[in-house]
């Protein structure tokens, strides 16, 4: 064996160990993204059924290095005048939070819903630097956010 082979057997075996010890976290989080995505189409069950919009759940893939590939389910969000808006889930190791997932419209991020302490919220940048404007995800929250997309 190559002190390369030797090298790459190291770094192999190192990441199919941490790989191993960190799938409860990625379990949990594809987990955890499901949920608020079932969340999210429960709280517009009742326009969807008066055919106001249309909610679809969409397998996003991720790779992260801690959590290797995996995919995680995201919601998609087509109203009745044509605009979409998707929830993609990003990744569960994010710097200020315990995920991420992003409220995307047209390519473009209109906001996030990050996960601290085991509460999902808004999370909006203001400005370039400093810290995310941050608000509460619930039911409320999640239409004020809908009719000033909408608008």
């Amino acid at each position: 064996m190559t002190e390369l082979e030797r090298l790459l057997q190291r770094r192999l075996d190192e990441r199919r160990r941490n790989l191993a010890g960190h799938a409860g976290v990625r379990e949990r989080w594809v987990l955890e993204c499901r949920a608020i995505a079932r969340r999210i189409a429960d709280w517009l069950r009742p326009l969807e059924t008066k055919g106001y919009v249309d909610v679809s759940f969409v397998a996003t893939p991720i790779h992260e290095e801690l959590l290797g590939d995996y995919e995680a389910e995201g919601v998609r969000l087509v109203f009745v005048d044509e605009r979409v808006l998707s929830l993609v889930p990003v990744a569960r190791h994010v710097l200020g939070a315990d995920g991420r997932i992003d409220v995307m419209s047209i390519n473009a991020c209109l906001a996030m819903l990050i996960r601290r302490d085991g509460e999902w919220c808004f999370a909006r940048r203001e400005e370039r630097t400093g810290p995310p404007l941050t608000w509460k995800l619930n039911r409320d929250s999640f239409h004020d956010f809908l009719v000033g997309f909408i608008r």
